[in-house]
This record gives C-alpha cells, sequence and structure tokens, in this order.
C-alpha cells in the first residue's frame, strides 16, 4: 500500500483508537486490511452493531457508487475493463473527471442519453472471496465498535434499522 500514499492509521474522531484509512468496498470484494466490506448476512444474525456497521458501510459506498454512475452514463469507456497502461488510465479517469464537472457546470448536454448497448450489469460482476487474514477482520470489527461507540455513532442510526 506504501505506493498509493495512504496516509498512515490515524485515532478515529474524539477517541484514542488507531485505524487505518480504508477504501470502502460491497460483498464483491475481499476482505483486506486496506478494504472494509460488510459483514455478510448470513453471520449477522440479529447482532444490531453488526446492521449499524452495515448501514453506515452501505451510506458511504453510496457516494462513491453515485460519482461512478454519472461517468458511466456520459463516457462510454467505462462500460468494460479500459485496456491501457496503468499510468494512462489515471489519465483517462481524470480527464472524464474533469470533463464530467465542467459539462455539469456548464449545464451542457443536460438530458441524459442511453448507452447504445444499455445499461451495465453491475450483478454479474464475478465474486471474490477468500480467506481473510485475521488483522483484516479485526480492521473491520474497530470500525463496527467506532460506529457503535458514544464518539462514532449518529442519533438517527438505530431508527434507520428498526
Amino acid at each position: 500500500m506504501d505506493k498509493f500514499n495512504v496516509p498512515k492509521e490515524r485515532n478515529f474522531p474524539g477517541t484514542h483508537c488507531k485505524a487505518p484509512h480504508v477504501i470502502v468496498g460491497d460483498e464483491a470484494f475481499p476482505l483486506k486490511t486496506y478494504l472494509i466490506r460488510p459483514y455478510p448476512v448470513s453471520k449477522i444474525n440479529g447482532d444490531i452493531e453488526k446492521n449499524i456497521f452495515n448501514y453506515r458501510l452501505s451510506r458511504a459506498r453510496r457516494v462513491s457508487e453515485n460519482a461512478f454512475g454519472h461517468l458511466v452514463q456520459k463516457f462510454r469507456i467505462y462500460f468494460r475493463s479500459i485496456n491501457l497502461l496503468p499510468e494512462n488510465v489515471d489519465k483517462v479517469i481524470l480527464t472524464t473527471c474533469i470533463l464530467h464537472n465542467y459539462i455539469k457546470d456548464n449545464d451542457l448536454m443536460a438530458q441524459n442519453f442511453d448507452p447504445i448497448d444499455g445499461e451495465p450489469n453491475w450483478e454479474n460482476l464475478p465474486r471474490q472471496g477468500g480467506n481473510a487474514h485475521n488483522s483484516a477482520f479485526l480492521v473491520r470489527e474497530t470500525y463496527k465498535q467506532f460506529f457503535n461507540s458514544e464518539s462514532g455513532s449518529l442519533p438517527w442510526q438505530t431508527e434507520k434499522l428498526i
């Protein structure tokens, strides 16, 4: 992970509990120390703290999924794997983000056109399983505890699950 200049672990706000910065993923991704995913539904068994963790993770994921959805609607390159060198992929992604913001700010192409090949089918993406290391489970558990602590809980989070 050092290649990506990820910041070192820090304390959660209002606590002395350190946790690493993580990428937020869904069930399709493997659990890693740098990538957290929700608890499997089969493992929750009425555990309100795990439900709250999954809910909070889902809210965080929604931001990036919505942003990516906007890019997919405007730029067909995102309908399939981008077969370029990694340094060129970075440039393509940055360029499409800039173009998207320019189009949005200048109200160009305000109407959304349907893609020629139809909507991408996210359900058919291959699922990744595998056995996560204990340290990955510990990172997820640390986030779960924070989301359920006095410092990390939100006043309405429990109500959303009832």
